[in-house]
Protein backbone atom coordinates (compact mmCIF):
# COMPACT_ATOMS: atom_id res chain seq x y z
CA UNK A 1 0.00 0.00 0.00
CA UNK A 2 1.60 3.60 -0.91
CA UNK A 3 -0.10 7.05 -0.41
CA UNK A 4 0.85 10.16 -1.71
CA UNK A 5 0.20 13.77 -0.19
CA UNK A 6 0.90 16.91 -2.86
CA UNK A 7 0.31 20.26 -1.11
CA UNK A 8 -2.45 22.11 -3.34
CA UNK A 9 -2.49 25.77 -1.50
CA UNK A 10 -2.81 27.42 1.69
CA UNK A 11 -3.49 24.32 4.24
CA UNK A 12 -5.56 22.10 1.68
CA UNK A 13 -3.72 18.59 0.10
CA UNK A 14 -4.95 15.98 -2.31
CA UNK A 15 -3.84 12.48 -0.66
CA UNK A 16 -3.85 9.72 -3.34
CA UNK A 17 -3.37 6.06 -2.42
CA UNK A 18 -2.07 3.22 -5.25
CA UNK A 19 -5.85 2.08 -5.69
CA UNK A 20 -6.78 5.52 -7.47
CA UNK A 21 -8.88 6.68 -4.16
CA UNK A 22 -8.14 10.41 -4.01
CA UNK A 23 -9.33 12.76 -0.89
CA UNK A 24 -8.70 16.62 0.21
CA UNK A 25 -7.66 16.74 3.69
CA UNK A 26 -6.44 20.14 5.53
CA UNK A 27 -4.41 21.01 8.39
CA UNK A 28 -3.96 17.97 10.52
CA UNK A 29 -4.14 20.22 13.78
CA UNK A 30 -7.83 20.29 13.61
CA UNK A 31 -8.70 23.65 11.59
CA UNK A 32 -10.62 22.86 8.78
CA UNK A 33 -10.30 26.24 6.50
CA UNK A 34 -12.00 24.27 3.32
CA UNK A 35 -13.94 21.62 5.16
CA UNK A 36 -12.19 19.01 4.37
CA UNK A 37 -11.28 16.26 7.21
CA UNK A 38 -8.09 16.75 8.59
CA UNK A 39 -5.68 14.02 9.16
CA UNK A 40 -6.54 13.27 12.38
CA UNK A 41 -10.69 12.39 11.27
CA UNK A 42 -9.21 10.13 9.04
CA UNK A 43 -6.73 8.49 10.80
CA UNK A 44 -9.61 7.67 13.91
CA UNK A 45 -12.43 7.23 10.96
CA UNK A 46 -10.06 4.24 9.94
CA UNK A 47 -9.05 3.03 13.16
CA UNK A 48 -13.06 2.36 14.07
CA UNK A 49 -13.63 1.21 10.85
CA UNK A 50 -10.46 -1.58 11.22
CA UNK A 51 -11.28 -2.60 15.02
CA UNK A 52 -15.21 -2.83 13.92
CA UNK A 53 -14.61 -4.93 10.87
CA UNK A 54 -11.99 -7.11 12.65
CA UNK A 55 -14.22 -7.18 16.01
CA UNK A 56 -16.73 -8.63 13.22
CA UNK A 57 -14.38 -11.08 11.69
CA UNK A 58 -13.11 -12.49 15.37
CA UNK A 59 -16.60 -12.55 16.91
CA UNK A 60 -17.97 -15.01 13.97
CA UNK A 61 -15.25 -17.38 14.16
CA UNK A 62 -15.03 -17.41 18.32
CA UNK A 63 -19.28 -17.74 17.69
CA UNK A 64 -19.82 -14.59 19.62
CA UNK A 65 -23.78 -13.55 18.30
CA UNK A 66 -24.92 -9.68 18.19
CA UNK A 67 -27.66 -8.00 16.47
CA UNK A 68 -26.15 -4.53 17.18
CA UNK A 69 -22.35 -3.02 17.39
CA UNK A 70 -21.27 0.60 17.59
CA UNK A 71 -17.75 1.55 17.87
CA UNK A 72 -16.57 4.70 19.04
CA UNK A 73 -12.95 5.93 19.28
CA UNK A 74 -11.78 9.27 21.67
CA UNK A 75 -8.55 10.92 21.51
CA UNK A 76 -6.80 13.41 23.39
CA UNK A 77 -5.81 15.76 21.20
CA UNK A 78 -3.47 17.98 23.60
CA UNK A 79 -0.57 16.33 21.84
CA UNK A 80 0.94 16.23 25.42
CA UNK A 81 2.86 12.56 25.20
CA UNK A 82 1.97 12.05 28.73
CA UNK A 83 -1.68 12.89 28.20
CA UNK A 84 -1.85 11.42 24.72
CA UNK A 85 -4.03 8.32 23.98
CA UNK A 86 -6.80 6.49 22.88
CA UNK A 87 -10.11 5.48 24.42
CA UNK A 88 -12.07 2.43 22.50
CA UNK A 89 -15.86 2.12 23.47
CA UNK A 90 -17.93 -1.00 21.65
CA UNK A 91 -21.54 -0.89 22.37
CA UNK A 92 -22.60 -4.13 21.40
CA UNK A 93 -26.27 -5.69 21.88
CA UNK A 94 -25.41 -9.63 23.13
CA UNK A 95 -25.89 -12.23 25.87
CA UNK A 96 -22.21 -13.24 25.07
CA UNK A 97 -20.05 -13.60 28.09
CA UNK A 98 -17.73 -10.20 29.16
CA UNK A 99 -14.93 -11.86 28.84
CA UNK A 100 -15.15 -13.11 25.46
CA UNK A 101 -16.30 -9.53 24.48
CA UNK A 102 -12.78 -7.93 25.92
CA UNK A 103 -10.97 -10.97 24.54
CA UNK A 104 -12.59 -10.14 20.69
CA UNK A 105 -11.94 -6.38 21.23
CA UNK A 106 -8.53 -6.86 21.85
CA UNK A 107 -7.80 -9.28 19.40
CA UNK A 108 -9.47 -6.71 16.89
CA UNK A 109 -7.16 -3.57 18.37
CA UNK A 110 -3.92 -5.68 17.92
CA UNK A 111 -4.84 -6.67 13.90
CA UNK A 112 -5.11 -2.41 13.02
CA UNK A 113 -2.42 -0.83 11.80
CA UNK A 114 -2.77 1.96 14.61
CA UNK A 115 -2.98 -0.75 17.41
CA UNK A 116 0.04 -2.43 15.73
CA UNK A 117 1.98 1.05 16.70
CA UNK A 118 0.91 1.87 19.54
CA UNK A 119 1.60 -1.47 21.05
CA UNK A 120 5.30 -0.72 20.65
CA UNK A 121 5.28 3.14 22.47
CA UNK A 122 3.88 4.22 25.70
CA UNK A 123 0.76 5.41 23.58
CA UNK A 124 -2.19 3.54 25.59
CA UNK A 125 -5.03 2.25 24.25
CA UNK A 126 -8.37 1.42 27.05
CA UNK A 127 -11.18 -0.21 26.27
CA UNK A 128 -14.92 0.28 27.18
CA UNK A 129 -17.14 -2.43 26.99
CA UNK A 130 -21.08 -1.56 27.24
CA UNK A 131 -23.47 -4.84 26.67
CA UNK A 132 -26.75 -3.34 26.03
CA UNK A 133 -28.66 -6.88 26.96
CA UNK A 134 -27.27 -6.26 30.96
CA UNK A 135 -26.93 -2.10 30.80
CA UNK A 136 -23.55 -3.18 32.47
CA UNK A 137 -20.31 -1.70 31.51
CA UNK A 138 -17.03 -2.86 31.95
CA UNK A 139 -13.56 -1.38 31.39
CA UNK A 140 -9.63 -2.98 31.56
CA UNK A 141 -8.52 -0.41 33.65
CA UNK A 142 -11.69 1.69 35.34
CA UNK A 143 -8.93 4.24 37.28
CA UNK A 144 -7.08 4.87 34.07
CA UNK A 145 -9.89 5.34 31.78
CA UNK A 146 -12.33 7.51 34.13
CA UNK A 147 -9.24 9.84 34.41
CA UNK A 148 -8.68 9.92 31.09
CA UNK A 149 -12.43 10.54 30.41
CA UNK A 150 -12.49 13.45 32.55
CA UNK A 151 -9.86 15.40 30.56
CA UNK A 152 -11.65 15.00 27.57
CA UNK A 153 -14.80 16.34 29.15
CA UNK A 154 -12.41 19.28 30.80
Amino acid sequence: MKTTSKWMHENQFIIDNDRNFLIAVTDPCGNPKFGDPTSWDLLLMGFSGCVSSEFLKIANKKNLHFSDLITEINVNTKFQKEHFSFIVELNINTSAPKHLIQECLDIAISHCPLGIFTSNSSIPIFTKIITENTKSNIDNNTVQYNNIKKQFLQ
